[in-house]
């Protein structure tokens, strides 16, 4: 589901950026360029570097945190700041680019052999079927008003955490 927001996020950020007073000598197609850039950047460091960073905390804790940067994100938009959107997702995108193999690692060696393929089909499914969906939503909710699809990215992330911890719980 985190993988989701990144659908929602550019669109909202373009809608965003109109407004926005920050970072006037950019135009707004490069500032949607460096986000999108931050986002590669970060994930693709978060991703070398997940065998040596953060390994004594699992992966309910690195998604929780990861929540938190959706949640983040909303606050910055909400006030305004490109600054906080920036650092929220590049730490979103880096805590993503941590956890994802260890996700894929932990769905091969928890389930046999002969379930993989369908396991893995399932989540390549969820995978592709989150971003447009939010692609979708958030523009949706921007119709509406802007404050509601900044909103919108706050009542996503609650609902990631809430879903991460029913999760949590059952599989205790």
């Amino acid at each position: 589901m985190l993988n989701g927001f990144f659908g929602g996020l550019t669109p909202i950020f373009a809608l965003f950026i109109k407004s926005n007073n920050e970072l006037v000598l950019l135009s707004n197609p490069v500032k949607i360029s460096l986000l999108s850039g931050i986002m590669t950047l970060s994930m693709i460091l978060g991703n070398s570097l997940t065998s040596k960073m953060l390994r004594k905390y699992s992966i309910f804790h690195i998604n929780i945190w990861s929540d938190m940067m959706i949640l983040l994100i909303g606050v910055g938009f909400n006030l305004n700041s490109i600054w906080i959107i920036f650092l929220a997702n590049s730490s979103l995108a880096f805590l993503l680019g941590i956890v994802a193999p260890r996700f894929s690692a932990d769905v091969v060696n928890r389930y046999p052999v002969e379930r993989i393929g369908g396991m893995i089909t399932t989540v390549n499914a969820l995978l592709v079927i989150a971003p447009p969906l939010t692609s979708l939503l958030f523009p949706m909710l921007s119709t509406i008003s802007m404050p509601l699809a900044y909103s919108g990215f706050i009542v996503y992330a609650l609902l990631l955490i809430v879903i991460s911890l029913f999760l949590a719980k059952k599989n205790a």
